[in-house]
């Protein structure tokens, strides 16, 4: 399933349309190629193993990664509902 979905955002980025490059947008991610998504993504991937690695096995570790995914999802849509 990653590896389709890498495959997937590869095509997505060699066909992408031309855009403007407005200030005032994000740019983080609006990248060219496919390494910057990568590296971000194997730095993510990374810095949780080893924070899981690390706290694996505390309650309060666990709960907090389980608010953090919630507060940003809850923040994605309410931000993506203002716009609409």
């Amino acid at each position: 399933m990653i590896i389709s979905q890498i495959i997937v955002l590869s095509e997505c980025i060699k066909y992408r349309l031309p855009t403007l490059y407005n200030p005032r947008q994000r740019q983080f991610w609006n990248w060219n190629h496919l390494r910057p998504y990568l590296t971000f993504l194997g730095i993510l991937t990374g810095g949780l193993l080893i924070s899981y690695l690390i706290f694996g096995g505390q309650y309060w570790f666990i709960e907090l990664l389980g608010f953090a995914v919630n507060y940003f999802c809850f923040l994605n849509f309410f931000m993506f509902w203002g716009l609409k």
